[in-house]
């Protein structure tokens, strides 16, 4: 916990004094992330998310990720999990400077594992399906006009099973449309990496 407290109080430090506009809450974005499960290989899968406005103080946030990891049992036959996540909530935000905003989201949780297995030519598949609460508070600065720096504690509660993470990220902007980044995330039983393109309107 106190590697998460200085880490985001460490963002908070390096934000720019400069006057310039803050982070845009506007955004759809696409991911490729790859993710270490456990004591399992690397695994990866896309993500999708986004955040809208709906007025100068509140936002709808959502996302969907899906991971798969392929491999094979000790008899030799194809065995495939699939994990997936999907995020709903409510944030509130406040801009603490001209170019930083501190956030804060509520969301509902939804985690999906499905394990199928080869045996003898046949499939049986094992589906587990769970749902819980989020809690997440950020941090997201514009360092300049084109480069964005962002930083988050979460708490996530499913089925009586509760994590704490922290993650952290940045983005370039092409153009006030078009960003790319890269981010981190970390929890009990998962660290993911991701590259993302986000469209902003």
């Amino acid at each position: 916990m106190n590697k998460v407290l200085l880490g985001a109080a460490v963002l908070l430090s390096v934000a720019s004094t400069q006057v310039m506009a803050g982070p845009n809450w506007n955004q759809a974005s696409i991911s490729y992330l790859s993710a270490d499960v456990g004591d399992n290989d690397d695994i990866d899968g896309l993500g999708l998310s986004g955040t809208k406005l709906l007025n100068s103080n509140f936002f709808l946030a959502g996302s969907y990720s899906s991971l798969t990891l392929e491999t094979f049992n000790a008899f030799g036959y194809e065995a495939d999990a699939d994990l997936n996540f999907l995020s709903l909530g409510v944030g509130a935000r406040k801009a603490v400077a001209g170019n930083t905003d501190i956030y804060g989201i509520v969301s509902y949780e939804k985690i999906d594992l499905s394990i199928s297995t080869g045996f003898g030519g046949f499939y049986s598949a094992a589906v587990d399906d769970e749902s819980g609460y989020g809690l997440r508070v950020g941090v997201r600065s514009m360092m300049t006009p084109k480069f964005e720096i962002n930083g988050e504690i979460s708490y996530i509660d499913v089925l009586d099973d509760a994590e704490t993470g922290f993650g952290f990220g940045a983005a370039y902007y092409f153009t006030n449309q078009f960003s790319v980044g890269a981010g981190y995330n970390t929890a009990d039983d998962i660290d993911t990496l991701n590259l993302t393109g986000t469209f902003n309107f």
